[in-house]
């Protein structure tokens, strides 16, 4: 009898030992799915903010490019033929 009680005993604790193993690598699956999500929403985002970083970029050359011109334009309609903002008044 009791080496019954001893054998049943052992084997629910091997049942119980092969539950907690099964356990603990679904946990770890689940922990390595959510660790893969969490670095491909962070990586997602680095790339997001890097195209925000160079559309800002961007949009500044232009601006500086269309201030740019604009200046140009007023040297030479002020009269400057060499673009310099230079009046030359020996003309």
């Amino acid at each position: 009898m009791k080496a019954e009680v001893d054998t049943l005993k052992a084997e629910k604790e091997a049942e119980i030992a092969r539950f907690k193993a099964e356990l603990e690598a679904a946990q770890a699956r689940e922990n390595a799915l959510l660790e893969a999500e969490v670095k491909r929403e962070i990586e997602g985002n680095k790339l997001k903010l890097e195209y925000e970083r160079m559309a800002a970029q961007h949009e500044y050359k232009m601006a500086e490019l269309t201030a740019e011109e604009r200046l140009e334009r007023s040297k030479m309609d002020a009269g400057s033929r060499d673009g310099q903002g230079n009046i030359n008044l020996s003309d």
